[in-house]
């Protein structure tokens, strides 16, 4: 329960760097929730890799990642398929 708090903190830290342009610290902040939360952690990679030039790379990654989602991870699936809308 603590590194998925730890993990949550990280990618909402990763989320509001992101929205302030901020590459570097929000990269680092998703790393962070590597461990205890993979697919988001991956997915919020994702987003910033699409806006920093790695676009066709994160579109990639998330696709293969969409088939691995268990019925459980339905928010996760949400998230995944809002970012490749955008």
């Amino acid at each position: 329960p603590l590194a998925e708090a730890r993990a949550q903190a990280a990618l909402v830290v990763g989320a509001v760097e992101l929205v302030q342009g901020r590459y570097d610290a929000a990269r680092t902040a998703c790393r962070r929730a590597l461990g205890s939360a993979e697919v988001a952690a991956t997915i919020c990679l994702a987003q910033i890799g699409a806006v920093t030039g790695r676009l066709a790379t994160s579109r990639e990654l998330l696709l293969k990642l969409a088939p691995r989602l268990s019925e459980e991870a339905r928010a996760e699936a949400r998230w995944l398929h809002t970012t490749l809308g955008q």
